[in-house]
């Protein structure tokens, strides 16, 4: 029982290393070569480089067609080109809007005033308009009372 039990933590340990080397890029010789192959060349047990080809077809035998002849496309040159040009004409348009007359010219020295008691003055306007109608009516009514009387 602790044999077979010895033998599992060992695979599960030989697992574990082969993983870790396959992650790292090392893949085992034997893994590598084909299970037919005598192992005549006098190649002793360790690990191989995994070859990985990024901008080569080996296929083909030809530079993959992404990768080849293509710059990078987004560039800080690229972002910039015409910044300064744009920066330029936006300066001299507000440097002639602040030159323009009419902005020099101040505003009326109450204007925030103004602006203030509008909503105040919309109040009152109305209140006052209500008792120039009662007023309006109360006078009406003492004329009627006046011409009714013989």
């Amino acid at each position: 029982m602790e044999a077979a039990a010895q033998s599992r933590k060992e695979k599960l340990a030989a697992l574990r290393k082969r993983k870790a080397d396959e992650d790292a890029g090392m893949v085992s010789r034997d893994a590598a070569k084909p299970r037919n192959m005598d192992d005549d060349e006098g190649m002793d047990e360790g690990l191989l480089i995994k070859r990985s080809f990024r901008n080569y077809d080996p296929k083909n035998r030809q530079m993959k067609k992404t990768a080849a002849g293509q710059g990078i496309e987004d560039t800080v040159e690229q972002a910039v080109e015409g910044l300064q040009e744009r920066v330029l004409k936006e300066d001299e348009a507000k440097r002639q809007e602040e030159l323009d007359l009419l902005n020099i010219a101040p505003k009326r020295p109450n204007w925030d005033l103004k602006r203030d008691l509008k909503k105040r003055l919309g109040k009152v306007e109305r209140k006052d308009k209500e008792t120039i109608l009662v007023l309006i009516r109360a006078s009406t009514d003492d004329q009627r009372r006046f011409n009714r009387l013989p």
